[in-house]
């Protein structure tokens, strides 16, 4: 794993850009399609579709990309899982946390923030329209590690 400053185009429009547009369109019942086994077929044509958008050196295979539901803040949420990253400010995480009163769902990633001692440095990030908000140092790149961390975000 490297900790260049430039992620791979497939990788960041999938985690930052497709997949946010997705969540905020509020067009689909993103938790009840996990939980019916049909979202990650559905990510999984989108990465494929993304990536056959792009020239074959700019191509990332989807291995690793998965999506489950999980009980987060008191509600049912969704994590995604991304192919293993390699440059920053890749995603290794995200969640997507349904929205308060009415609100959009919220989109939150846990992304790959760089190495020291061999270890993966991560940040929370989450993505509201266009804006890209930083929470700071994140866990361990451990999706239970991750719904932890969101939880005490949330709280505080």
């Amino acid at each position: 794993m490297t900790s260049s400053v430039t992620a791979r185009r497939h990788h960041y429009e999938f985690a930052h850009r497709t997949l946010p547009e997705l969540v905020r369109s509020g067009r689909f019942d993103l938790v009840e399609m996990a939980e019916h086994d049909v979202l990650e077929p559905a990510l999984l044509g989108a990465w494929e579709a993304l990536g056959d958008a792009l020239p074959p050196q700019e191509r990332v295979d989807a291995q690793g990309l998965s999506v489950w539901a999980v009980d987060l803040a008191g509600g049912r949420a969704l994590l995604v899982r991304f192919p293993p990253v390699q440059r920053l400010p890749e995603a290794l995480l995200a969640a997507v946390l349904p929205g308060a009163d009415g609100a959009p769902p919220r989109y939150l990633t846990l992304e790959f923030a760089g190495t020291e001692d061999g270890q993966v440095q991560t940040m929370i990030g989450e993505w509201d329209g266009e804006a890209h908000r930083d929470w700071g140092v994140g866990p361990e790149p451990d999706p239970n590690a991750f719904v932890v961390a969101l939880e005490q975000l949330l709280r505080g």
